[in-house]
């Protein structure tokens, strides 16, 4: 996967955009961490327990889901602009054992001024798990002031 980096003369902006992403609740709350940022793409891992497992006693689909939902949440506000999630379509491929950690890889795939289509994969230490089909919609919005941004990137983003 290709991944691209904000430019360092945008590092406070970025840095402000990163404390955006901590404060995301529903990471915490499953015990998920960003593990790395850029353009387009997202990383977050977490190890999910005993607590976290379907009937079978396999980690639950929703529990992978999640974590497939919270990298694409990151990857497509990426730019700073506001996304929206309009799909997101899961594809089991094999069960996660409670107790080994768990890789969320989002990537985009393609991104117009208003839609940015990205693939997930969830994968452990055997290969992958799960990966997801997601679309986002990309609203007119900034997180924080869109004055922040330069005019370049407004344009370009």
């Amino acid at each position: 996967m290709d991944r691209p980096q904000w430019p360092v003369e945008l590092t406070a902006l970025r840095d402000r955009l990163a404390a955006t992403f901590e404060q995301v609740r529903f990471g915490r709350m499953l015990g998920a961490t960003l593990t790395g940022w850029g353009l387009g793409w997202a990383t977050v891992t977490a190890t999910p327990d005993g607590e976290a497992t379907n009937l079978v006693g396999t980690v639950h689909g929703g529990v992978i889901a999640s974590l497939a939902d919270l990298a694409f949440e990151v990857a497509c506000n990426s730019y700073g602009r506001l996304a929206v999630a309009t799909g997101l379509t899961m594809h089991y491929a094999a069960a996660a054992t409670p107790g080994e950690p768990l890789r969320a890889e989002a990537g985009e795939l393609s991104r117009s001024r208003r839609l940015a289509s990205y693939r997930i994969d969830v994968l452990n230490d055997r290969g992958l798990i799960a990966w997801a089909q997601a679309v986002a919609y990309r609203t007119g919005g900034w997180h924080g002031a869109e004055e922040d941004y330069p005019p370049q990137w407004r344009e370009r983003y």
